[in-house]
């Protein structure tokens, strides 16, 4: 083949390629603007729902905050004698009362024959009566 064969064919490419390119290089670009917006879409999207789900977060941690202190609170002996008195209207002990049994005792049959449990009931006044 010789040199002049050579420079003929790249003429005649060179001459169709402009044709064929300029619409390929739009038809490229087209769809590169058309993914950059799709993904751009898609990347804010995502932005809001970090931000949705962070105060989401938040506002779960400020739950636990509240309850781990209400907890502390109700655990506490000040907070026990609080919902005693509150919410079970309990009041605090005017004397204490011990029974004594023996082992005996806790057969119905023995128990009885041997006497009434009352007369081994003893009552002392609480130190602490108010």
């Amino acid at each position: 083949m010789n040199i002049w064969a050579i420079r003929e064919t790249k003429l005649v490419l060179i001459s169709y390629r402009p044709v064929l390119i300029l619409p390929a290089v739009a038809l490229f670009l087209v769809l590169l603007f058309v993914v950059l917006l799709v993904e751009t879409g898609y990347v804010t999207s995502v932005g809001y729902d970090i931000q949705r789900l962070d105060q989401t977060k938040q506002n779960w941690q400020r739950d636990i905050q509240l309850i781990t202190a209400e907890i502390a609170t109700a655990s506490s002996l000040n907070g026990v004698e609080r919902q005693a008195k509150e919410r079970l209207k309990m009041t605090p002990a005017g004397s204490f009362i011990y029974v004594t049994l023996d082992h005996k005792s806790y057969d119905a049959s023995t128990a009885a024959t041997r006497g009434s449990v009352r007369n081994k009931i003893q009552t002392f006044p609480s130190s602490s009566a108010r």
